[in-house]
């Protein structure tokens, strides 16, 4: 799954239930986690909430965290550091009754990527 398959636009998530919210990406890091089988987890953490990190990412954390950099347009002609990716607007997907973030998108673009499927992106 490529990242231009899983963009949603912000009336669609509207008119499904979802509630958008401004936000603030405090800071993006790469987790090993030492514990049945050792984990690799791409996290995304916002000023007042976690946007991304509980799916075991292991086999794809090198495509999401390219998909990230496209989602948000932080190419640049000697790549990006991901420690240096803090403080960055954004915009969280809430669920239908604004207690649990399940997606996130772009701050000035009308581009979102849902938890579940921004996940599953790969290669193919």
């Amino acid at each position: 799954m490529k990242l231009n398959d899983i963009i949603k636009k912000k009336a669609d998530l509207i008119k499904e239930g979802y509630k958008i919210e401004n936000e603030m990406i405090r800071w993006v890091d790469v987790k090993v986690y030492g514990h049945f089988g050792n984990t690799v987890c791409l996290e995304i953490m916002g000023q007042n909430c976690y946007l991304f990190g509980s799916f075991m990412c292991t086999g794809n954390t090198g495509m999401l965290i390219k998909a990230f950099i496209e989602l948000f347009d932080l190419t640049e002609e000697d790549g990006v550091r991901i420690s240096d990716i803090k403080n960055l607007p954004c915009q969280v997907v809430l669920d239908s009754h604004g207690t649990c973030v399940v997606g996130f998108g772009h701050f000035m673009k009308d581009r979102f990527v849902m938890d579940h499927e921004f996940a599953k992106i790969d290669d193919k």
